[in-house]
């Protein structure tokens, strides 16, 4: 047994199994960085500590199986999980026998997706990567590669998932659009059974059935429409008044519903009846959670994306719900935005190096040749699928929210870090100063400093599909602008 493998986490509630696996190794094959990760369920709080433990838990890896199929699928106790095969079209070609044809898209010209699959299993987890490129057919033929890597817990009904892709279109091409689709088994379900949830801001949620049998002339009995809005299976029509029977053709049944967020502080949401008709504005607001969910009173799939407002433009799409399979997309680049502008802004004509050496004599850009090309540029977006067995209820819709946008990180004490040397000497807790040197104002200048870039995202919406997470440079004094 291995250093690594009688590692356990203790905390105030019990000890906790891990998995965990080494990052790096110092010059002597010691481990120098180890990463650890462990079920949480609910009750994990407060300080937690590595110690070792005398015996293994051998019992763990059996409750993950792999079944002999031509397609690599993965079961839990919560969740089965099959993918597509090398050359499909489909990453994911089913999940709990209700969601089928996963399927990540990229809109410019006619494209297929083309998968390869390797599996990394833990004691605790399954990470499954998924390597493909969407085939451009135009004069020039072109490949965009992606990955798509799915988390699957022990215990977890939710798939954790990071999807990434590499930029290369040819010039004249512009990205309009790129998405993830999952289509949902709904069965035979009656319209009035199908429902819809979308999140908006801070724990809102739009929850919608595709006909909706309440503010009608004539109410429905309130058993009925109380168990609509809670998202539960009416009883069957011919068990319903007979004239409800007749009357229930001419309500309106909505088929497609959207959330389109493309600014970082507004998001509207909308539903049509079909391709024939306009869309039909329901509502609007500033900064959507970015999660939805489609089914019916039996199964259905939400979906969620981390950082969702602050990637715009994003969005979220349903379709078909008059259909036994209708259509769930996450856009995490959306058709309703104008297509992606990658040229430069300038084009300064530098062909020697002596023009161009020159010319950083005023100018930050170092302009050579090529050096402006967007070819090999990548983005990655994080986002969790969640097979809940019916339709949620809106606090559970809000709890799953809340998970898809936290960012729960475990960290060692300074002291600690500083303990093990990890760092060598570069780094210590504490005042950050030589010894001996005038500490006065040196942390508090520090703190200033973070705390105004930290400040400067919001204060100039440094937000965006390629924008999120970066951090500009360089400050005109005069303008104060960067």
């Amino acid at each position: 047994m291995s250093y690594l493998d009688r590692l356990q986490i203790a905390s105030a509630s019990s000890p906790r199994v891990l998995s965990s696996r080494p990052l790096a190794y110092w010059p002597d094959g010691s481990i120098k960085w180890s990463a650890h990760s462990t079920l949480d369920d609910g009750t994990l709080s407060g300080d937690l500590s590595l110690e070792l433990k005398e015996t293994t838990h051998q019992d763990t890896t059996a409750v993950f199986s792999i079944p002999e199929t031509k397609n690599v699928a993965i079961e839990t106790p919560n969740l089965r999980v099959e993918f597509g095969n090398a050359g499909d079209d489909c990453v994911i070609k089913n999940l709990d026998d209700t969601v089928y044809n996963g399927r990540s898209h990229l809109q410019v010209i006619d494209e297929s997706a083309n998968t390869q699959i390797s599996v990394d299993s833990k004691v605790l987890s399954i990470v499954v990567l998924v390597t493909g490129a969407h085939v451009i057919a135009n004069k020039f033929p072109t490949q965009v590669p992606y990955q798509l890597r799915f988390y699957i817990g022990l215990h977890s009904d939710v798939i954790a998932a990071q999807h990434t892709f590499l930029y290369p279109l040819p010039e004249g091409l512009r990205l309009k659009s790129l998405g993830i689709s999952f289509d949902i088994d709904l069965g035979s379900s009656e319209l009035f059974n199908k429902y819809v949830r979308l999140g908006g801001s801070e724990g809102g949620v739009l929850a919608e059935a595709s006909q909706n049998l309440t503010g009608l002339w004539k109410p429905v009995p309130k058993a009925i429409s109380k168990g609509q809005v809670l998202g539960e299976r009416l009883p069957d029509i011919a068990d319903w008044d007979y004239e409800w029977k007749d009357l229930l053709k001419y309500v309106v049944r909505w088929n497609d519903f959207k959330l389109s967020q493309l600014s970082p502080y507004g998001f509207e949401l909308k539903k049509r009846v079909s391709e024939k008709n306009s869309w039909v504005k329901i509502s609007s607001g500033t900064k959507s959670d970015g999660t939805a969910f489609v089914g019916s009173s039996k199964r259905g799939l939400g979906i969620g994306l981390k950082n969702f407002w602050e990637q715009y433009p994003v969005g979220l799409e349903v379709a078909n719900l008059d259909l036994n399979l209708a259509t769930l997309t996450l856009w995490l680049y959306s058709p309703d935005s104008e297509p992606m502008d990658l040229r430069p802004y300038q084009n300064l004509e530098l062909p020697t190096y002596e023009e161009q050496l020159h010319a950083m004599k005023i100018t930050y850009e170092d302009w050579e040749p090529g050096f402006c090309d967007p070819y090999g540029i990548a983005k990655s977006h994080e986002f969790q699928l969640w097979t809940p067995k019916s339709t949620p209820s809106k606090k559970e819709f809000q709890k799953f929210s809340n998970t898809v946008r936290a960012t729960n990180i475990i960290v060692p004490e300074a002291q600690h870090i500083s303990k093990t040397k990890v760092f060598a000497d570069y780094w210590a807790p504490g005042p950050h100063i030589a010894p001996g040197a005038d500490a006065s104002g040196v942390d508090s200048n520090l703190e200033f400093l973070f705390d105004y870039y930290e400040a400067q995202i919001k204060e100039n919406s440094w937000y965006g599909f390629w924008d999120f997470g970066d951090v500009m440079h360089t400050y005109d004094a005069d303008r104060h602008c960067w």
